[in-house]
Formats: structure tokens, sequence, C-alpha cells
């Protein structure tokens, strides 16, 4: 059993503290948000996510998993420390890395003896190296007999499954320089998913955190690429989801991330593409094709608010009802939500909305602020569609999914679906007499 230290409880962080603990180490996770830890000492979990409180509560209870604000006690003694605080993005698309030079700061003031460092928060190329310089250069003015060698672990947890995913790896990508001890450290920490048969490919630092950005871009322009053909079906008269499964049932292509919708939102897509293209520019490397899936994904939500408003219009509306607000299913992040930019689009037209999603509602009323007089937040999926003229799905949660359409036909002013998700079978709308409007259909 090793002792690790994990820097930062979001939404990377917990759950990676919380899955190591897990496989049998020793897990202390810290945050300088004080009201964080006071929380997660309560068991009162910070994000939505299925599955999270149970893990976490298991861990906490069986004394592998503990929490604290004390950033200096929770480094020292530790065999390894995680990075995992955040990398916003900066106003030119660049990631931001102040969190993590901040805990590289202090893994190199506080820590006592030689320590491995794992880098899980998704970085720029050559970070790495950077952080070890840095906190070495550290050591050395503090005169200590030891140093630290840097590992990059990217993540890749998919929201909504962030635990199965976690535990249950499709692989586990470790770059380094080479360090004997601290490769074998890291084949320690994940010996039970390695048991298992999870594939383990080590290889550099800068190849690791390459992999990170390469597959968030890689599955960010598969996204855009299936919503641009479903915007062509829509013209041609062809049929998206048929098009999609006959396209990715070729082995070399696959079926996931063909799923037309209102574009890819999130925490990661959105973040990691613009910053993949300008870590490319800084080394005069045009990365055209990944830039023009960040635009092409914008202006697809530009295209499906500007399609919402003139079917609402033209029936003579002017309240628009919309089943789900975060940016997928299974989870209630908003960051980088489709909502956030077709909302406001709508209103701007004239059009009232009123809104629910299960697991969102607080931190979307909180985005959408400055729209608080277009925008009634309603308890219910029910409740959304009393006076509205029609209805617009935007996250594909279960609910929604499972609703009965007779029943919303007797809710709701005119039987109008803008179904952006394409949740439901066009034909039977059609046949409970709705309007059905899809995604390439």
């Amino acid at each position: 059993m090793h002792k690790i230290s994990v820097l930062g409880c979001g939404y990377v962080g917990l759950v990676s503290g919380a899955g190591i603990a897990k496989f049998g180490n020793e897990v202390i996770c810290a945050d300088s948000n004080v009201h964080r830890i006071e929380n997660l000492n309560k068991l009162i979990m910070p994000i939505s996510e299925p599955g999270l409180k149970e893990l976490v509560q298991e861990m906490y209870s069986s004394g592998r998993l503990s929490f604290s604000f004390d950033i200096k006690k929770s480094i020292c003694g530790c065999d390894a420390i995680i990075i995992s605080v955040q990398t916003p993005q900066d106003k030119d698309g660049s990631a931001d890395l102040s969190y993590v030079i901040q805990v590289a700061k202090d893994i190199a003031e506080y820590i006592e003896k030689s320590t491995v460092v794992i880098i899980k928060s998704t970085v720029p190329i050559g970070t790495a190296k950077k952080i070890k310089n840095l906190i070495n250069t550290r050591l050395a003015d503090r005169n200590a007999e030891f140093s630290v060698e840097v590992v990059s672990n990217p993540e890749f947890l998919r929201e909504g499954a962030a635990i199965k995913t976690f535990l249950y790896p499709d692989r586990i990508v470790v770059g380094s320089s080479g360090n004997k001890d601290a490769l074998s450290l890291m084949d320690e920490i994940y010996k039970a998913p390695a048991d298992s048969g999870v594939p383990i490919f080590k290889c550099s630092n800068e190849t690791a955190e390459t992999i990170k950005y390469a597959s968030n871009s890689f599955l960010a322009m598969k996204i855009s690429y299936i919503n641009q053909i479903a915007l062509l079906c829509e013209k041609t008269g062809a049929d998206i989801k048929a098009v999609s499964e006959a396209v990715g049932s070729d082995e070399r292509i696959n079926p996931k991330f063909l799923n037309p919708g209102p574009g890819f939102g999130g925490s990661c897509f959105p973040k990691d593409t613009r910053a993949l293209v300008k870590i490319a520019e800084s080394y005069g490397v045009d990365l055209s094709m990944i830039r023009t899936a960040y635009e092409a994904n914008k202006a697809h939500k530009d295209i499906l608010a500007t399609k919402a408003v003139k079917i609402v219009k033209e029936n003579n509306g002017s309240v628009l009802g919309v089943w789900g607000l975060s940016f997928k299913a299974g989870s209630g992040d908003m960051r980088n939500a489709p909502a956030l930019d077709i909302l406001p689009l709508i209103i701007q037209n004239g059009i009232k909305v009123r809104v629910f999603d299960p697991e969102a509602m607080e931190e979307a009323d909180e985005y959408l602020s400055e729209y608080r007089s277009m925008i009634e937040f309603c308890k219910t999926k029910e409740e959304v569609l009393l006076g509205a003229d029609a209805l617009l799905v935007l996250t594909e949660w279960d609910c929604f999914k499972n609703a009965d359409l007779e029943e919303t036909a007797t809710l709701i002013k005119q039987k109008i679906i803008l179904d952006y998700r394409n949740i439901f079978d066009k034909t039977s709308t059609k046949n409970l007499g709705y309007l059905y409007y899809g995604v390439g259909k």
C-alpha cells in the first residue's frame, strides 16, 4: 500500500482519489477550498456523478480515503503526489497553467523526501519537464538531498460514467523520463487494473501529454463530422440514423461518437481542441482540421438555434419548452453545454423559454443569470410544457427518452418537437400528430 496525496478535489481529483484508494492505496485528497473539504468530510459531493458518492463513502469508511485543506500536511510523507487541478482556457485559447504551477511550488516547498509527482491535469506538451525543473531547482535552493521524478498520467474519464471508466479503463498511459523507481511505483498503483488485463502504455512525458490532447481532439472532430453530415441529410432527405449506423459498422471507424446532436460541450473537448491548436502554432504547425472542428461545432449550434427560432415563429409561437441543460446525460456539468450557446440566441429573438434538467438547474441558473427575465426554471418536465408552443430536447436523459408523448400532447399548446438528440422515433411522433424535427432527419 502506497500513501498518495491528490492535490485538487474537483471532478478529476475526486474520482481519481477514490479510484486509487479502491486499488488498495492510502489516499488523502487536498484542496484549498475549505468549504469543499468540509462538505466532503460530511460525504457531500461537489459534483453529480453516478456511483461517486457510494465509492467515496466506501473508501472513507475503510480509512483509505481522507480529505484535508492543509496542503503542507497532505504533501508530507507521501510516496506520490497527484496534481489534478484545473487548467482553464486562457483568453487566447491556450491552457492556463497557473494552478498547476502553484501546487508545484507548494510541493517544492513542503516535501521532505524523494517523491514521484504525477500530473493528471490536462497540460500542454512539455509541462512535465517544466514542472520537474521548477521543483528540483527549488529543492536545490533548499539544499535538499533528494529530488522528484515527474510522471504524466492523463485521465480519460467519461462524465456520467467516470467511476466505471476509472476502475475499468480502456488503457492507462504513463509518461516518464524512464526512471525505474517511478515506473515501478506506477505499476504498483495500477496493479489491480493491470492484473485484469488493462494495457499500460509507457512512453515519454511528451508522448503522454500529446496522447491526451490527440484523443480528445479526434473525438471532437468525429462529432463535428457527423453533425455536418446530419445537416446534409436534412437537405437531401437521407436518414442520418441509417447513415451513422452503416458508417459506424466499419471496424476501422466504429459507431461511438457518431450520434448527431447539438454539438460537443463539457470541460474537455472545447478547451482541449483550442489548446492543442495553440500548442501546434507555437511549434509552427497548422492543425487546420482540429481548428475547423472547433469552428464547425460553434457554427452548428448557431444553425440549430436559428432553426428553432424559425419553426416556433412560423407557427406563431413565443414560448419554447426545453428538456435538458447539461452538456450530456448522466452529468450535471454545464461547462460549455450547448444550451449555453443555443438558448441565448433563441431568447435574443424574442422567444421565452421554460426549462428543466434533472441535475443541472442550479448551475444553469448561474450560467444563464443575465437572461432570467426570459427563462422560467421548472420543477418537472411536465411543467415545462404548460404554455409552451414547442418542445426542444437538448440533453438525452432517460426521463425524457421514456416520456409518454401522448400525455405530452395534452399539455403542450402546439404539438411540435425539436428533437436535437434524436431520442424519439420520427414516424411514431408523426403518427401522434406531432410536427417533428430531428437532427439529420
